[in-house]
């Protein structure tokens, strides 16, 4: 004997508008459970990924610039 799982309606008619509504309305209710950053987190957040990346551009051009010394000491 075979087990057959059943679905809901929504999710296995062709009906791609109610499915939609389904998706949505789930989307909805779990954008609501999310705990949003205040704008003086993301402020910060933002100051600390620019400086961050500041400093790696900083630091790759250094190496790029030496490893450019070297090479054309050494040819």
């Amino acid at each position: 004997m075979s087990s057959v799982t059943t679905k809901p309606e929504a999710a296995t008619s062709g009906n791609w508008i109610s499915r939609l509504q389904v998706f949505l309305g789930d989307v909805r209710s779990e954008a609501k459970k999310v705990t949003w950053p205040s704008r003086d987190e993301v402020r910060d957040a933002t100051i600390a990924v620019v400086i961050a990346s500041a400093l790696l551009a900083v630091f790759i051009f250094g190496v790029d610039q030496i490893m450019n010394f070297l090479i054309k000491a050494i040819l």
